[in-house]
């Protein structure tokens, strides 16, 4: 059994506490200096400050930005695909580090706030409709490996919503349908997956990667759900 890495919550039958690589492979483990990628003051005093407080949920939407920043430095990754825009925060934050950004909204106000947000960034692609049925039309595009950024679930008046509240198993089944393999994925808002209002269970999350990406590790650290490609050990 191999230790889990440290500040990281890991799923092993439904148990908290155990690394689980879906095959009996050993994950490389990710650096867990976060704190030092962090390039503003500012930044590091408000990272202080949550830290001390026990790291609340949810985290500080910096916190979200740089575990995309480990994964896409770890992996090379040079495509990120987001689901549910919202306010473009997140492509905001990322748009200096990542060749081509798609990201898709449902909502037609929030939809076209953003296209007016980024309308000179030609690298930004925004999609308006249910991520279910748009992110096919996303993979079609993409030709390498990607990070995929799954927040277009429904968590109250301010956001869009389709017939579900979340449609998180089927992106998942059309990324793991995809040619190309070694994404990375990351789902946001770990915490609201309890099994109520659509959402699946953590541990019918887990079996649903373990099925789909059978040779990926899955863990959960600061409410962000990770499903990546294990490192063989040396």
């Amino acid at each position: 059994m191999f230790s889990p890495a440290p500040g990281k919550e890991h799923w092993t039958g439904g148990r908290a506490g155990h690394t689980i690589p879906l095959t009996l492979q050993r994950p490389t483990p990710m650096r867990p200096s976060l704190y030092y990628q962090f390039k503003s003051w500012e930044h590091k005093r408000r990272y202080r400050v949550w830290e001390s407080r026990g790291k609340p949920l949810p985290p500080p939407h910096f916190v979200k930005q740089l575990t995309i920043k480990e994964f896409a430095r770890r992996f090379s990754s040079h495509v990120l695909v987001e689901t549910g825009t919202y306010h473009g925060e997140m492509v905001s934050a990322m748009a200096g580090g990542f060749e081509q950004i798609y990201s898709i909204e449902v909502d037609e106000a929030l939809f076209r706030a953003a296209r007016e947000k980024f309308r000179r960034r030609s690298h930004i692609r925004l999609l308006r409709g249910d991520s279910a049925m748009e992110l096919p039309k996303v993979l079609a595009d993409v030709r390498e490996p990607a990070i995929f950024w799954l927040d277009g679930h429904y968590t109250g008046v301010h956001a869009g919503k389709t017939d579900l509240n979340t449609p998180i198993l089927l992106e998942l089944a059309a990324i793991a349908a995809h040619a190309v393999k070694q994404h990375v994925i990351l789902i946001d808002d770990a915490r609201l997956f309890t099994g109520r209002d659509d959402y699946p269970s953590m541990e019918s999350l887990r079996e649903a990667a373990a099925r789909l990406f059978p040779s990926a590790c899955f863990e959960v650290a600061d409410d962000v759900i990770r499903i990546y490609p294990c490192a063989t050990a040396p």
